[in-house]
């Protein structure tokens, strides 16, 4: 009976003591706007960040594995660090032409703030991301860095790993 009665205190201490009538409260605020990167920098923000057309050195396609995947890298140095924008393609025909958009960016980017992107395309033998591997073929656009919105950065593939 101690217990019973204890109990009934407790729960009478840590009941709440403010008064809750259904209605009383004001609606809850809507969640705020979320705008994306590209609303805030204008119209043309959702438009091709590099493109151009990628092909391969003659006797490479032969090589090519089934599993294989393309890889056309933008990076704000030539070598080393995150790239800004990646876009992951199955292999197809060569040449093959591509278009980096700002929808390809790893991370949110203030386009306006990028004043070079060094391009490059890689075709990973395992299909999988990661440092160049045995079987690996890689190429750069000669003439980088590009500015974005740079057309015709067109890319040899001629490097095997």
């Amino acid at each position: 009976m101690r217990k019973s009665i204890l109990l009934c205190v407790l729960m009478w201490l840590m009941s709440c003591s403010q008064h809750y009538e259904e209605g009383a409260h004001p609606p809850p605020k809507p969640p705020p706007v979320q705008t994306s990167a590209a609303d805030k920098e204008g119209p043309q923000a959702s438009g091709a960040v590099v493109s151009g057309t990628i092909r391969l050195v003659d006797g490479l396609g032969e090589r090519i594995g089934s599993n294989a995947v393309l890889f056309v890298i933008a990076r704000p140095a030539p070598v080393g660090g995150p790239p800004l924008a990646v876009k992951r393609l199955d292999i197809s025909d060569f040449p093959y032409s591509y278009t980096l958009t700002r929808g390809d960016a790893m991370i949110e980017i203030d386009w306006s703030e990028i004043d070079a992107l060094y391009v490059s395309a890689k075709i990973d033998a395992d299909g999988r991301v990661g440092g160049s591997k045995a079987g690996d073929m890689e190429g750069i656009y000669p003439q980088n860095p590009v500015a974005p919105g740079a057309v015709d950065v067109d890319i040899l593939i001629d490097t095997v790993h």
